[in-house]
């Protein structure tokens, strides 16, 4: 028993002190996300071999007025022609209560976008985020944030 809570604290550890193979932040201007406001991510893969996850952090007030946004994310690849795709960003529940950890005047929704994905070439690749919700300006979001980690096993 002792050896499992043991081994089951040194996975949380090493999990939590993982440095990302790519982070990068974008503060959103007056904290209202705008159709016009197109959030660019680019990185370079130097190893195909390797396995990450990929997620996307979202800063919003506590206040925030929609359970979710929808966005359109354009993925560029190295070898292949750029992939639309529509998601749903759930920032709360259906009882307007935040999905994520919130402390003092803001809150952090983890949305996964990948888990356990490999990349296909080497070379630079890119994600571009744009608000595509009913509305031309949302208000209450303050920073999108991507995160590549290398996948624990």
């Amino acid at each position: 028993m002792n050896f499992l809570l043991c081994f089951l604290f040194l996975l949380l550890s090493l999990n939590a002190c993982q440095q990302p193979f790519y982070s990068k932040e974008y503060k959103i201007e007056n904290s209202i996300w705008t159709y016009q406001q197109v959030v660019p991510f680019q990185w370079t893969v130097t190893d195909t071999t390797e396995v990450y996850d990929v997620r996307l952090l979202i800063k919003h007030l506590p206040d925030l007025k929609f359970q979710n946004i929808y966005v359109k994310a354009m993925t560029e690849f190295p070898d292949k022609p750029i992939s639309e795709q529509l998601l749903s960003l759930e920032l709360l529940n259906p009882s307007g209560i935040p999905n994520g950890d919130c402390s003092g005047n803001q809150c952090e929704s983890t949305i996964v976008l990948n888990e356990k994905i490999q990349f296909s070439a080497l070379g630079n690749f890119g994600l571009k985020i744009q608000q595509h919700s009913r509305q031309d300006s949302l208000p209450g979001i303050l920073s999108l944030e991507l995160e590549i980690i290398q996948s624990i096993p």
